[in-house]
């Protein structure tokens, strides 16, 4: 993807992260994300964020998971499934308490870290397309001087975005599996 393009589609992603729609600005930013590189995209906001929440194990075992989920083996699928489901067990639906969020967000992260190595029964696609909602969430919730814009430069770092056409995420994903055959068939 060329720069302007990139800048195009941040300043698309900006209008409607300015405009609470989060979770449309996650979706188009993750879209066009390479495979290879969600699990880190996705790790870094979570690092951004966790030092403002109390520390837990649970929440450090993902982010290590992002950070090095290219180096699993199908050999540690179970172990990988058992760090997501760990913290998916504690996240929960809205409302959400604050201190929960990060729990929200660090399930989303180990899900999208578990499917970017085509582990069987994959977790659901729509994982990537909720982290900006929930990072927004986040920074309105941190009294922390810049960290929405810390945020948001960080969301939307222009190095992951590389992709002119969104990917499948796995095989096996239904989503990914219906708009590609919607692209084949233009």
């Amino acid at each position: 993807m060329d720069k302007t393009k990139k800048q195009q589609l941040i300043q698309e992603a900006q209008d409607l992260w300015q405009t609470n729609q989060a979770y449309e600005a996650s979706k188009l930013i993750y879209e066009h994300i390479p495979h290879q590189d969600r699990a880190t995209w996705a790790g870094n906001i979570l690092k951004l964020a966790y030092p403002h929440f109390s520390p837990t194990t649970d929440i450090e075992a993902v982010i290590q998971f992002a950070e090095n989920a290219n180096n699993w083996s199908q050999e540690r699928q179970k172990e990988a499934m058992r760090i997501v489901d760990t913290v998916n067990r504690f996240s929960k639906r809205p409302p959400i308490p604050f201190p929960q969020l990060i729990y929200n967000l660090a399930a989303m992260v180990g899900k999208i870290s578990y499917n970017a190595q085509h582990f069987p029964a994959p977790y659901d696609h729509n994982a990537g397309w909720k982290i900006g909602e929930i990072l927004k969430q986040i920074a309105q919730g941190i009294d922390f001087q810049n960290f929405e814009e810390n945020a948001w430069n960080q969301f939307c770092d222009e190095q992951f975005l590389q992709l002119d056409q969104p990917i499948i995420c796995h095989p096996a994903c239904p989503i990914c599996y219906y708009n590609s055959e919607s692209l084949l068939m233009e």
